[in-house]
């Protein structure tokens, strides 16, 4: 224990005289105290050891560096200035719109989801969920917002009537009859089309391809097909009956065209499948069902077709799977990846709603009776949603219901995975569904 003690004192003794050691040092040869040194000292260690040699060499080529960097900077410079100058005219709005296009990709979205979201638009409206966000497309002008109701940004838009066809990438607004268009993304509008004849529909798919159903005086009926950079793919034409409905699968790889004419007094449906890729015809089958009103696909490949009568659903490879027919008139569809869901009024003076559903095998997975008119019908995740004299929620899995007051004023509704909201004049209001997403 004492040689731990002596060990011990010893060491601050030790740390006291090393500042002595050092002075000695120092006056023995003769340095300066750096401690409180300035330059004159340090000046006076060059005169004293000699400065150190310059090397020629690398200050050659450091000088020559430093030249041609600059005149690098200044021949940029110039390619710029003359390639704004003699391309002006190609330095458009478009184009930087065009730039644009794939900068939504990115963006961030809300994860608090309000349980109220403004609406700001004058007219007629359309809206919708769009890759986490709410747009709203009004007479005079095309909204976005998140779902917190922070507001993303305000476009300008001139429409009488506006039709929004919501994707992943993109979305679509447009008027029936017209002939122009406007791509937007979550971060603004990326393009604005124009045709030479009237637009009656329109299709998205999740890449960014789109499809627009016009007519000419040559071809009754003309679908264009798009791709994600809006360079235009394909015409398919048709001479004989009117397409009313097109749809493109979610990866763009099939297009359904949907169309009608009239035998013996009688309206004829067809149903065309394409391969886009090469343009050929996977499937071709007509019958005798009343007007064609929507068709649509799964996410494994099948579609389906809703016409007057019946919904007619196809496998992947082009095989019928199941044909049901409707009990009453077909008010509203909705349909997304997994299911395909319809609302029909039967005739009779008790005014009886059904709900029906149906999954991508062909199989029906609900059926609901209600009492009243309801005039809108929306999916919600494994459910669907209707409007009414009341608001009912319908479960798919276990045919569970919920309900909720309608509001005055209340024109329909927007679902954004399993939330539901009630569309109003002024604002969107969650109806079922929580407000953290």
């Amino acid at each position: 224990m004492k040689k731990k003690e002596q060990r011990l004192t010893k060491s601050p003794n030790n740390a006291r005289e090393q500042p002595d050691n050092v002075d000695k040092k120092r006056e023995e040869f003769n340095l300066p105290d750096v401690s409180s040194a300035d330059d004159s000292d340090f000046e006076g260690l060059s005169q004293r050891f000699g400065a150190p040699e310059q090397n020629e060499y690398y200050a050659k080529v450091s000088g020559r560096y430093r030249t041609a960097k600059l005149l690098l900077t200044a021949l940029l410079v110039l390619v710029i200035v003359t390639a704004l100058v003699f391309a002006s005219d190609s330095v458009t709005y478009a184009n930087l719109k065009y730039l644009m296009r794939n900068l939504g990709d990115a963006s961030a979205s809300d994860t608090v989801r309000a349980s109220v979201i403004p609406i700001e638009a004058d007219g007629k409206i359309a809206c919708g969920f769009f890759s986490g966000r709410f747009a709203v497309a009004g007479e005079s002008a095309v909204v976005l917002r998140r779902i917190g109701g922070k507001q993303v940004y305000r476009e300008t838009l001139t429409s009488t009537m506006p039709v929004l066809t919501l994707g992943k990438k993109y979305f679509l607004v447009w008027t029936c009859g017209e002939n122009t268009y406007t791509v937007f993304n979550s971060v603004a509008a990326v393009k604005s089309g124009k045709l030479d004849t009237p637009i009656y529909a329109a299709a998205t798919a999740d890449d960014g391809s789109y499809a627009l159903l016009t007519a000419t005086a040559e071809y009754r009926s003309v679908v264009e097909l798009y791709d994600a950079d809006f360079s235009l793919r394909a015409a398919y034409r048709k001479s004989e009956g009117y397409v009313s409905a097109i749809s493109l699968s979610a990866d763009a790889s099939r297009l359904a065209l949907f169309s009608f004419r009239t035998e013996n007094g009688a309206y004829t449906s067809c149903l065309d499948v394409y391969l886009t890729e090469k343009a050929d015809l996977l499937l071709s089958v007509s019958f005798a069902d009343g007007v064609p009103l929507a068709c649509g696909f799964f996410s494994d490949g099948s579609f389906w077709c809703f016409s007057e009568k019946s919904l007619r659903i196809y496998g992947a490879d082009g095989s019928l799977a199941a044909c049901h027919l409707m009990p009453g008139e077909v008010r509203r569809i909705a349909a997304d990846e997994s299911f395909a869901a319809v609302l029909c009024h039967a005739d009779g003076a008790d005014r009886r709603t059904y709900i029906l559903a149906y999954k991508a095998d062909g199989s029906a997975c609900a059926e609901a009776l209600l009492t009243g008119s309801y005039d809108s019908l929306v999916l919600c995740g494994s459910g669907a949603a209707v409007l009414g004299e009341e608001l009912t929620l319908l479960s798919f899995e276990d045919g569970g219901r919920k309900t909720a007051e309608r509001k005055t004023g209340a024109v329909g509704l927007a679902a954004d995975g399993s939330c539901v909201y009630c569309i109003y004049g002024d604002r969107a209001e969650l109806v079922f569904g929580e407000t953290d997403s």
